[in-house]
């Protein structure tokens, strides 16, 4: 090899070298893959009011099928079949993030003195208890999106009648085939849902 040809390969394997160099700083060997949390905290912006009552309402931790109480995130590659990412979960089971969404929002409808979780301490008028029934990235179609379906029932305590049954169910299409653009889409429908609660719970409560 001539002498500026070694010179060339010299200043190549510098280059090359350094570059590793940098790159093994940058992420240490053998470091496992980042796992990405998501939450799902999107309250709608707009609920309708009701009458304020002296009333009180519980509201039970939502429920969910097997497959859904879980911090796995699910997606549906095709027809009849599911699975879960790798690398993006919830970061708590989605029960136990939309207790306090379903809170939150019957509070701001300002119908009721109080809304409670369990235990009550006492004995409200009203409870509500939920079932989430569906929450899946489906890919089946174009554009992909996000399927949630929602069970919710009212209860009269004081006659043990149910005011309201109803499954509420939000199809919300995604921006990309990404997981993150799934949780964008999540957090889309549940808002949307549970302004649909609210109105149910309200016009429920009201009949006589």
């Amino acid at each position: 090899m001539s002498l500026p040809a070694r010179r060339g390969f010299a200043v190549r394997w510098a280059i090359a070298s350094g570059v590793l160099a940098l790159a093994g700083c940058l992420q240490p060997p053998n470091a496992p893959p980042q796992v990405h949390l998501a939450v799902l905290d999107a309250e709608p912006a707009q609920l309708p009011r009701g009458a304020a009552t002296p009333d009180a309402l519980l509201v039970h931790r939502p429920r969910a099928r097997p497959l859904l109480d879980t911090t796995q995130m699910l997606y549906r590659p095709r027809p009849h079949e599911v699975g879960h990412f790798a690398l993006n979960r919830w970061a708590e089971p989605p029960a136990d993030m939309l207790h306090p969404l379903l809170v939150r929002t019957l509070e701001r409808t300002g119908r009721f003195a109080a809304v409670l979780v369990p235990p009550p301490g006492g004995r409200p008028r009203f409870s509500l208890r939920t079932e989430i029934v569906e929450l899946v990235q489906d890919f089946t179609v174009t554009p992909p999106v996000l399927r949630f379906a929602l069970g919710v029932r009212l209860m009269d305590e004081s006659s043990s009648k149910v005011l309201a049954a109803r499954e509420i169910r939000r199809t919300q299409a995604m921006e990309q085939g990404t997981p993150a653009a799934g949780v964008a889409a999540a957090n889309q429908a549940v808002s949307a849902a549970l302004a649909e609660v609210a109105g149910l719970v309200l016009e429920a409560a009201a009949a006589p």
